[in-house]
């Protein structure tokens, strides 16, 4: 199929959810969760896809990107090679949101 471009999918969702309270005086607690990220057919430079992720990860977690324990864990990824150009990544990030509630 000469001067088609093929183009990738991508499907999202969370996992492994739960809630932890900050123990600070204002009514307050954290969200954590396994964000999924499934990129089908890619066929691009991976670098590409995950230089975003990191930029993304340090900008809006940075806790976890500066404790080297929690960064172990933080972005894990799998790639399944379908072809030599085509692959499906799986992008799993272990998130974490404050919610803080004041008067």
């Amino acid at each position: 199929m000469s001067g088609t471009t093929r183009t990738s999918c991508i499907y999202s969702w969370i996992t492994d959810r739960w809630w932890r309270t900050t123990g600070a005086a204002s009514l307050s607690w954290e969200y954590r969760y396994t964000l999924n990220v499934v990129v089908v057919d890619f066929s691009g430079d991976q670098g590409l896809l995950m230089a975003p992720v990191l930029a993304w990860l340090m900008e809006n977690q940075p806790d976890a990107i500066h404790n080297p324990e929690l960064r172990e864990k933080l972005f894990t990824f799998e790639v399944d090679i379908l072809r030599n150009d085509i692959c499906d990544i799986s992008l799993n990030l272990q998130l974490t949101e404050r919610v803080i509630v004041s008067a």
